[in-house]
């Protein structure tokens, strides 16, 4: 067996389901790429009304939150999530460490790290016992505590 190339070549695919929001189309277009190329099904808006469309008519594991929205374009999402399907899992994509939305989401990604970083944190938030088999994709004790996961 020959070694993996990519990070998401070294697991089997989560195969899970992701709503992206955000304002840019192009940024949002290229996670979505990222994200069906890792075998995700994904969805990418730009307004809060699909939001809720999509989360009233498929299901959802996890709502990515991208830094070109405003902070309450994130409260909005992520509560019209969390009362669609509370199971949903929320990750805020940021260009800086900061986080606004304190207690809101699970998890706080770079938005300006490599794709692998994405779809590791995309998988192991989706699946977490399949991405545990993968070292580099581990969630350690203070990021399950905390709710972060730092890329």
């Amino acid at each position: 067996m020959s070694s993996p190339t990519f990070l998401w070549d070294a697991v089997v695919p989560a195969r899970g389901s992701v709503l992206l929001y955000g304002r840019d189309a192009t940024l949002l277009r290229t996670r979505l790429w990222i994200l069906e190329g890792a075998a995700f099904e994904v969805w990418a808006v730009t307004r809060l009304l699909e939001v809720d469309q999509i989360l009233s008519t498929q299901r959802i594991d996890l709502l990515i939150l991208c830094y070109t929205l405003s902070a309450k374009q994130c409260e909005d999402a992520v509560a019209k999530a969390r009362m669609l399907q509370p199971k949903t899992q929320t990750m805020i994509l940021t260009e800086i460490s900061s986080v606004y939305l304190k207690g809101q989401h699970d998890a706080v990604v770079n938005a300006l790290g490599n794709p692998d970083m994405l779809i590791a944190a995309a998988k192991r938030m989706i699946n977490p016992a399949a991405s545990s088999e993968h070292p580099a994709l581990r969630v350690s004790p203070s990021e399950r505590a905390t709710g972060k996961l730092h890329q």
